[in-house]
């Protein structure tokens, strides 16, 4: 929680979450806060980790994706259904519960910073949809990606109202190519920036808070960024191990990258300013 360092949330297997509110004794309380399917309704499908997001305006209202979108207005305590399922749900791509993970499920959630209720929303079978009414109606704007790809990270940009970037992987059905996109009017039209990225999956693409053309890109074998918009793209060296990039963050005040890597740990380039100012 950006207002309260002391709260914690966390994900768990197949749309499990956790809230974890420490005190400054090292003491604190664990509480489980995923919505669940009232009695005599099927289990909702979540992910490996479902996508979950804290609002940019306001900390306490959390969303959580299972096959539907939910919203919590008070930190998970209770929980509204704000879309209707927004995957394909084809009986067919579905394994044997419980010994195959949920397949069809949100995978990808993110709300623009301009507006409170502007959502993104993608889907592990390609699927990605807006919302500019918190869930009133809701539009699919997959046209123009690459079909029935896994939908990983849905990012509303911090500069602009009506852009958007996707990053989606097909590494599941053997398609290694590298799948980033970018819209500028909110996911009618898309282009795609991977420009020379090589091949292997693209699983995230981060803005620079301070440089507008700053971008960086988590793959299978590390971090790319490129000085203009996407255009080309060069590899984020240095001591960094080749290590598949989950996930980047960086750190609003310390001006930090920090890279979470599946099976390296993480890492930090603790100052992106070099980066920022070779840009200028």
């Amino acid at each position: 929680d950006p207002d309260d360092p002391g709260t914690v949330y966390a994900s768990a297997f197949y749309g499990r979450r956790e809230r974890y509110e420490y005190q400054p004794d090292g003491t604190g309380t664990t509480k489980e806060i995923y919505p669940k399917a009232a009695e005599g309704e099927p289990a909702y499908r979540g992910q490996w980790l479902a996508a979950t997001a804290l609002s940019p305006h306001n900390p306490r209202v959390v969303y959580h994706g299972f096959q539907y979108l939910f919203r919590s207005m008070n930190r998970g305590e209770t929980w509204e259904r704000i879309s209707p399922d927004l995957t394909y749900n084809d009986p067919a791509q579905q394994g044997q519960w419980p010994f195959a993970i949920p397949f069809a499920t949100i995978t990808a959630v993110d709300e623009s910073p301009f507006k409170f209720g502007l959502i993104y929303a993608g889907t592990d079978d390609g699927r990605v949809w807006v919302t500019k009414n918190s869930g009133e109606a809701w539009t699919e704007i997959t046209a123009g990606l690459p079909f029935n790809k896994h939908v990983w990270k849905v990012v509303a940009s911090k500069y602009d109202p009506a852009t958007v970037y996707v990053t989606l992987v097909g590494r599941h059905d053997d398609d290694f190519n590298p799948y980033v996109f970018k819209s500028v009017d909110q996911g009618k039209t898309w282009r795609s920036i991977a420009g020379n990225i090589p091949g292997g999956p693209v699983n995230v693409v981060r803005e620079d808070p301070k440089v507008k053309d700053i971008l960086y890109a988590g793959t299978d074998t590390g971090v790319y960024v490129s000085r203009d918009g996407g255009a080309s793209w060069n590899v984020l060296g240095g001591n960094l191990p080749t290590s598949y990039v989950f996930d980047l963050a960086v750190h609003p005040r310390d001006n930090a990258l920090v890279i979470a890597t599946n099976g390296r740990g993480m890492w930090i380039v603790d100052d992106l300013g070099p980066v920022q100012n070779a840009a200028k």
